[in-house]
């Protein structure tokens, strides 16, 4: 299940977007300030980002500036907002943005550019084929290749893989992926988790050996991030 962060204020607004979001399968996660967004992006596990432009700290485009120059510039972004000119419609893309509509916007066409920008980033289903050079994941066959070398995950191991892929240069919480891969809930607890990461660390080399490495980051999470020794 694909979560979807929605930046927005009002809460008319994102009470629609919640029920528009559940019905469609999605994970709906809400900010209501910029500085919401800022301070919850890191644990969020975001795999795209619905916002509005008219915010009550500052600006949409401004937290679209900030998240185009972060460790998160590559989360699919859809500005959704009043403003339907066509300067403001080149203000977004200029500043990052992946698709923009106007409100009101149809449930259809909204879940459709949703849809759209999830095969882009990979993440529509899970079943997008993962590729990160030298690696490719196949969700649909649950393989995974190194340089097309075959290597034998377990099934559990495959589906830590493909989390983390997905989310390729993103701060991964221990929270997101206990309930994506372990369909625990509730913020448990298990040492589980740092076993399959230390396997599959070593399994696939994600110590830079072929320009990608998977850090721990203290209490929060892990991600998995180009190495800069080896230029990847």
């Amino acid at each position: 299940m694909a979560r979807v962060g929605v930046l927005e204020d009002d809460e008319t607004q994102a009470a629609l977007l919640q029920v528009e979001l559940d019905q469609a399968g999605y994970e709906f996660v809400l900010f209501r300030t910029a500085f919401e967004f800022r301070r919850g992006l890191a644990r969020s596990g975001l795999d795209l980002v619905i916002l509005d432009w008219m915010l009550p700290d500052e600006s949409g485009v401004d937290v679209l500036q900030w998240l185009r120059a972060s460790a998160y510039a590559s989360l699919p972004v859809l500005v959704l907002t009043m403003r339907d000119q066509e300067i403001d419609v080149l203000t977004a893309f200029s500043a990052g943005a992946d698709d923009y509509l106007v409100k009101p916007a149809s449930a259809p066409i909204l879940m459709a550019r949703i849809a759209a920008q999830l095969r882009r980033s990979g993440n529509a289903d899970g079943q997008a084929a993962l590729r990160l050079p030298p690696y490719l994941l196949d969700p649909t066959r649950r393989i995974v290749t190194v340089a097309d070398e075959t290597v034998d995950l377990t099934e559990r191991e495959f589906d830590l893989a493909c989390c983390l892929f997905r989310r390729a240069n993103l701060m991964v919480g221990r929270d997101l992926i206990l309930r994506e891969v372990w369909q625990i809930h509730g913020g448990v607890e298990t040492r589980s988790l740092d076993t399959y990461i230390s396997r599959l660390r070593k399994r696939l080399c994600l110590d830079g050996t072929h320009g990608w490495r998977l850090r721990t980051i203290y209490q929060h999470g892990y991600r998995l991030e180009a190495d800069s020794d080896t230029g990847a």
